[in-house]
């Protein structure tokens, strides 16, 4: 007998007795942890908590506690910078203008200062986003220098 994919996944979740919840790299939100790993500077972690918590490890301390949020339909996901740290406030060139009607995963769509959020096209598939001048990787264990 053929299985298709949903009959797959049902024998494999009885067989695995993981039934019920959907792993970080399944569910379309963000929620988990991005790294940027280690080059002129120790690695730095954002976690992005399920309530929406937002918080860096490892460096961009002073913009804890952050918030994040995300929308599934139109694949925009939202940083707001708490702390008092000064806003990184990303140049014209950094928001990818290839083609603003079908921005590519990652790309930061927009920016408010005033407010002190980013603004990323960010879907399931989506493995990084480039803030503040690194590029973090999506569900990478954080190891930050603390």
């Amino acid at each position: 007998m053929r299985l298709n994919k949903i009959g797959y996944s049902v024998a494999l979740c009885s067989v695995l007795a993981g039934c019920g919840t959907l792993s970080q790299q399944d569910s379309p939100a963000p929620s988990g942890t991005w790294f940027n790993p280690p080059s002129d500077y120790p690695g730095i972690c954002m976690m992005f908590a399920p309530d929406g918590a937002l918080k860096f490890d490892g460096g961009f301390a002073f913009f804890n506690p952050g918030r994040w949020s995300h929308d599934a339909a139109a694949q925009e996901m939202r940083i707001e910078l708490g702390g008092t740290g000064a806003f990184p406030a990303p140049l014209e060139k950094d928001m990818k203008k290839t083609n603003p009607k079908t921005p590519h995963q990652g790309d930061l769509l927009r920016f408010d200062a005033a407010k002190r959020s980013f603004t990323y096209r960010v879907r399931q598939d989506t493995d990084a986003i480039d803030f503040a001048g690194y590029k973090f990787y999506r569900n990478r264990p954080c190891v930050a220098e603390k």
